[in-house]
């Protein structure tokens, strides 16, 4: 139970760094295209406020990307762990509920006979299922606050408690002639975590009603127990729900990054060749930040991404094109094909215009510029 609860809030974290909701890094190379696609489209106030932003982003991006790459192995690693430590807890379970028993009859002349086991259970192991008294922690929650204090997972130790008696069949002894037709030997083999201390001493008194006790101990996994704490402990290192979880559309997040300074300052500012993340004095890109996007960001949805979500944009649908407005595109092969579809529709542009500049400048005789001439008309 408790390796579940342990390995269970890990698990959440996998299925939450890959299966993300809008906002997220890992959502966001769609929304990266979005915002690159409204910068396509040449809204030059926009384009300039919308650079830092993207540069910030790919940023924000990276550390996500690298970050899942990173936890990957180790996640990797911990199941594989978790799998053999819950094969040895089932085995462990398994064995301390275990009816081991032995019972021999002697009969007629004191004789052990093929009739005399009246009782063998050896091995036999019944179906158990794992309740909360099994274990010493019950109530542990393993959440991100406090998973960082889970104790490493103790060795799997069980002791082999060899329980052996004896009933001469009416009296208390049986270490002299006095053994009889239905004594009774009893051997009783069971598995605990309890320490046992042996006892065969029991059997130099003349009575051998109180079990003589054998124990060995033994360890389901040995050295590997450590192997597998070490692989479980590495989880408390990981990064991606934290890098993963950061929000593009908030202002923070974003201006927290050292290439939105960077690059706002030469957007911002039209120093082009910049490199550094401050300004001297700092005041002029403190202002600049607050012209572009408000007092601490206060304008930055509205300045950026509402803007971009307003965007109207052609996606092919149903073997026709529609229109739809970039805030309402959430799957990353619509927003490409949209991108797609304005830079063919570009293109196309440019092209016309080209070949009119061609044709016009053919057309034009020595020494005469009709677009001259047109606007001197």
């Amino acid at each position: 139970m408790r390796l579940q609860r342990a390995t269970a809030k890990d698990t959440s974290t996998l299925r939450t760094t890959n299966s993300p909701s809008p906002g997220q890094p890992q959502y966001q190379p769609a929304k990266l295209y979005e915002v690159t696609t409204s910068n396509f489209i040449r809204q030059l106030g926009l384009s300039k406020k919308a650079a830092p932003v993207i540069a910030a982003t790919g940023a924000v991006i990276h550390k996500c990307q690298e970050s899942l790459t990173s936890d990957q192995p180790k996640i990797l690693a911990a199941q594989l762990a978790g799998a053999e430590l819950s094969k040895a807890y089932h085995l462990q379970h398994q064995l301390e509920k275990a009816a081991t028993k032995i019972v021999l009859t002697a009969g007629g002349s004191t004789q052990f006979t093929a009739s005399s086991f009246t009782t063998h259970t050896l091995g036999a192991i019944p179906k158990a299922e794992c309740t909360k008294s099994d274990g010493d922690d019950d109530g542990i929650a393993v959440k991100t606050s406090n998973a960082k204090e889970e104790k490493p997972l103790p060795a799997f130790t069980l002791t082999a408690k060899l329980a052996a008696k004896c009933n001469h069949g009416g009296g208390n002894t049986c270490d002299n002639g006095a053994f009889t037709n239905n004594g009774v030997a009893t051997l009783d083999l069971t598995h605990t975590r309890e320490t046992v201390t042996e006892s065969k001493n029991q059997w130099n008194s003349g009575t051998h009603t109180t079990p003589a006790n054998i124990p060995n101990p033994t360890d389901l996994l040995h050295e590997n127990v450590t192997n597998a704490n070490a692989k479980l402990d590495a989880l408390k290192t990981l990064t991606a729900l934290a890098e993963c979880s950061k929000m593009l559309r908030t202002y923070t997040t974003i201006s927290g990054e050292d290439k939105f300074n960077k690059i706002a300052i030469k957007t911002l500012l039209n120093k082009v060749d910049n490199k550094k993340t401050t300004t001297t004095p700092p005041s002029a890109l403190d202002i600049a930040l607050k012209e572009a996007y408000g007092q601490d960001g206060t304008k930055y949805e509205d300045n950026i991404w509402s803007k971009v979500d307003k965007q109207d944009v052609g996606i092919a649908c149903e073997g026709r094109e529609t229109k739809k407005n970039l805030g309402a595109i959430d799957d990353l092969n619509e927003l490409i094909d949209a991108l797609v579809r304005w830079m063919a529709r570009t293109a196309d542009k440019s092209s016309k215009q080209q070949n009119e500049d061609l044709h016009a400048k053919k057309d034009d005789g020595p020494g005469c510029n009709r677009l001259t001439e047109k606007t001197n008309k």
